[in-house]
């Protein structure tokens, strides 16, 4: 009978040296790496039949991409999520469909063996993950991202002095600038297009005659970077990876043309304004 093989993922050597040799010493072919490069090029060019994975591999939730590449090229192979966060279960119902179980780390060499056999016996098929790209994940959240952006608007309004503007003046160009950045990656193209200009240019007059300048856009463009990425991270397990890093590449250049554009509008207008008052 085939040995069957499991790909055991940890960025712990003492982990991977111990696991490996109680998953051999129970009849198992281990490939054990320690990084998420090595995980998803032995998923490539290898059958996999078992993945055991750290939750955190280098990065927080690496082990969610690895999932997601098991689950597009051998959606049938057992997952096994590993986390020192034993409530973590629960904040994760919406992938729980594509993860076999968790086991509470540290865990013990008994109870992997256990895990793996008890699931082998007793199968769920799995579906193939359709694979999502960027733009895709910016439209699904699109809600959720303003609404936290808001949050982040409202403190920094406040740091500059403007705690009285109102909601909708800190977010109504959110939705425009979230549409340039989605189309951007989509068509692969750099220069951002002639409405997302007349959108950036009014932004930056906007906020000048909210009497917010240049460094108030700057940190709101850092801001929305940020969230964007964190919506991302929150994905990364429907995330077409084959696509994410131009797309990520395309997404920021257009953001950073929208900040720029906004930034020398509202540099003219003030500065015409602190001409005129002369």
């Amino acid at each position: 009978m085939k040995r069957r093989r499991v790909l055991l993922v940890d960025d712990d050597p003492s982990i991977l040296v111990s696991g490996a040799a109680i998953l051999r010493q129970n009849g198992y072919d281990v490939t054990a790496v320690d990084t998420v490069a090595e995980a998803l090029n032995t998923i490539a060019h290898e059958s996999v039949h078992i993945l055991v994975s750290d939750l955190n591999v280098g990065q927080p939730g690496d082990g969610f991409t690895i999932v997601s590449a098991l689950r597009r090229t051998q959606p049938d192979a057992i997952a096994l999520i590993a986390t020192g966060y034993p409530a973590f279960e629960k904040a994760l119902q919406a992938i729980r469909e594509q993860v076999d179980d968790f086991l509470l780390k540290p865990v013990e060499p008994s109870e992997l063996v256990q895990a793996i056999k008890s699931l082998s016996s007793s199968r769920r098929e799995h579906v193939a993950l359709q694979s999502k790209r960027m733009p895709d994940i910016v439209r699904e959240n699109q809600s959720q991202l303003i609404e936290r952006m808001l949050d982040k608007l409202r403190r920094l309004a406040t740091a500059f002095g403007k705690s009285t503007l109102p909601d909708q003046a800190l977010i109504d160009h959110l939705p425009a600038v979230l549409d340039e950045l989605c189309r951007s990656a989509e068509s692969g193209r750099t220069l951002i297009s002639t409405e997302a200009v007349r959108s950036s240019v009014a932004h930056g007059e906007t906020r000048a005659q909210q009497g917010l300048d240049f460094e108030f856009i700057l940190a709101e463009g850092a801001a929305l970077r940020q969230e964007i990425l964190a919506a991302v991270h929150r994905s990364l397990l429907y995330m077409d990876l084959s696509s994410l890093f131009l797309d990520l590449s395309k997404m920021s250049e257009s953001l950073d043309s929208q900040v720029q554009t906004a930034v020398a509008h509202n540099s003219r207008v003030l500065a015409s304004r602190t001409s005129s008052s002369k």
